[in-house]
């Protein structure tokens, strides 16, 4: 990471105090987020007993709330566009894109609906009905139609396969599967 020494819990509280006092997004490291995730990673990994497992523990508990700080606090300011968007992050840009995209879809649902175009909604409709989602088995699941009317399955505890949203949504609620973001 670009930054002066080592990170630490000292230096991250110092960077978000920075970031809350600051008007505008301040400028980071491109790979602030990972090098923050790979000093959380090494401190998880380091074993201690005692005192130094309580210490080690409240550190990774007060560098996760640094983070969510700085995060949260840095998307408030893109959103209300203090700074430029040149300041922002590849993870922050990644949460942004996914905002834009819901206002997006929240436009086009509304001109739909104002317009009368059941059409339009049908189609939206059956595209999100028709949409797989990836999956990670929690347990043994005989075989299924799912909602296109195509068979899936049988599958076994571990499996990871693609099933229609609606069949995905029902074996989540009832905890036999996991959702797989491939994305992340």
């Amino acid at each position: 990471m670009g930054m002066e020494g080592e990170m630490d819990v000292a230096s991250l509280h110092h960077r978000v105090q920075r970031e809350a006092e600051s008007g505008d997004l301040t400028e980071l490291e491109p790979d602030f987020y990972r090098a923050l995730a790979s000093f959380l990673g090494g401190l998880r990994q380091q074993e201690y007993d005692g005192t130094a497992a309580k210490v080690r523990d409240a550190q990774l508990g007060m560098a996760g709330e640094l983070a969510s700080l700085m995060l949260s606090t840095r998307l408030a300011k893109a959103r209300a566009g203090a700074g430029p968007d040149s300041r922002l992050l590849d993870e922050e840009r990644f949460i942004l894109d996914a905002h834009d995209e819901e206002e997006g879809r929240i436009q086009a649902v509304l001109a739909a609906v104002g317009s009368g175009r059941t059409r339009h909604l049908e189609a939206l409709s059956r595209r999100r009905k028709g949409r797989l989602v990836t999956v990670r088995f929690l347990e043994d699941v005989g075989e299924m139609t799912g909602a296109d009317m195509a068979g899936y399955g049988p599958f076994e505890k571990e499996d990871v396969a693609a099933v229609p949203y609606d069949n995905a949504r029902a074996l989540i609620s009832k905890g036999a599967a996991a959702e797989v973001r491939l994305e992340d």
